[in-house]
């Protein structure tokens, strides 16, 4: 069992370690090092700040290597999935920290609903008319590739 376990928690950082170096790779190519370095120090009440981009995709990756674990295989299909689960979660998270942080949520009866519905719709729309989905997405899935070829690699059985 403390074997299945270290191997788990070694996947999961090998997943989180890529996933956020690739994500501030094409943070850096979108945004140039000024603006990139602005995000990462910047307050989280006030802007759109690294701590809470990497805050956001931890807990996306942790929720989802508890929940999506088995269905690893040797297919990189699955991996795939997981990345893009990883990517979509991270975001919803992000924009759902951002408004409890932000204190953009009324808690009154029927608009606190709101809180369940806005973050996909931002998602959606973040999907259609931005970029910024996909700078969430293509790490994730680059990062579910490199922990499908380290498995292969290493020959570890998958979980």
């Amino acid at each position: 069992m403390k074997e299945k376990t270290a191997k788990q928690l070694k996947l999961f950082i090998i997943y989180l370690l890529s996933y956020w170096l690739l994500s501030i790779i094409s943070c850096l190519i979108a945004f140039g090092y000024d603006n990139s370095l602005r995000m990462l120090l910047a307050s989280p009440k006030s802007d759109l700040s690294g701590a809470l981009l990497f805050f956001s995709s931890f807990i996306a990756t942790a929720l989802l290597f508890v929940f999506r674990y088995k269905t690893f295989s040797d297919q990189p299909y699955p991996y795939f999935i997981f990345g893009f689960y990883v990517g979509n979660v991270s975001l919803l998270m992000l924009f759902i920290l951002d408004a409890f942080i932000r204190e953009l949520i009324v808690w009154k009866f029927p608009e606190f609903l709101l809180v369940f519905i806005s973050p996909f719709v931002e998602l959606v729309l973040s999907y259609l008319f931005f970029g910024f989905a996909f700078l969430a997405i293509i790490p994730a899935v680059t990062s579910a590739f490199i922990l499908y070829a380290v498995q292969r690699k290493l020959l570890l059985p998958p979980i």
